[in-house]
């Protein structure tokens, strides 16, 4: 949750298919207040590997307002999704637009240091 100007990074792990990676991606994309993507758009996306799968890369820009904290306009978010048997983890970065954009790589090499134990 993004607070006081700065960027958070949340893992959450959830069971089952926990609603499916496309209609998260879109549920990301509401919370951005844009409009969902198509699959199309989705299954276009940029990858990154997360505990050895690929995993979409979610990069997006606009104002944050989700998840019940306060709203960010000119926000980013990152995202990713790792699989473990019978669960799914999230992985989301929200912040201000600069300092996500400063952290991609950061976010990224963090996805592909997950393993699972």
């Amino acid at each position: 949750r993004p607070s006081g100007g700065r960027a958070e990074l949340s893992l959450m792990l959830l069971g089952g298919a926990a609603g499916g990676i496309d209609d998260n991606i879109r549920n990301w994309y509401r919370q951005m207040r844009l409009d969902p993507p198509d699959a199309a758009t989705i299954a276009g996306l940029e990858t990154v590997e997360v505990l050895g799968e690929v995993s979409p890369l979610v990069e997006i820009y606009g104002n944050y307002s989700g998840m019940g904290y306060p709203d960010l306009d000119d926000a980013g978010l990152l995202g990713a999704f790792g699989r473990l048997p019978g669960q799914l983890l999230f992985i989301k970065m929200v912040g201000p637009r600069a300092e996500i954009e400063a952290e991609r790589e950061n976010f990224i090499r963090f996805c592909l240091s997950l393993t699972q134990r």
